[in-house]
C-alpha cells in the first residue's frame, strides 16, 4: 500500500486502500477454525472484494491511460 499511496493519485489511494481493506477481512474470516472457502460467511466477505478489486483496476488503467487513448 505504500507503493500506491506514493505514486497513485490520492483518489485511487483512497480505492485501493478499501480494496485492502476488504481483502484482509476476507483473509480473518478464513483464518478462523473451522472456516473453508465454501463457508457463506468467507464468500459473502470475498464476493465485494473481487467486483471492487475489478474496479479499482479499471480505475488504475484510466489514471495511467485514459480510455479515449488505449488501444484495444
Amino acid at each position: 500500500m505504500r507503493e500506491v499511496a506514493l505514486a497513485a493519485p490520492d483518489h485511487v489511494h483512497r480505492a485501493a486502500e478499501s480494496v485492502y481493506e476488504q481483502l484482509r477481512a476476507a483473509r480473518d474470516i478464513l483464518a478462523r477454525d473451522g472456516m473453508d472457502f465454501a463457508a457463506p460467511e468467507y464468500q459473502q466477505a470475498i464476493r465485494p472484494f473481487f467486483v471492487n478489486f475489478d474496479a479499482l483496476q479499471r480505475l488504475m488503467r484510466d489514471d495511467l491511460q485514459p480510455p479515449a487513448e488505449r488501444r484495444v
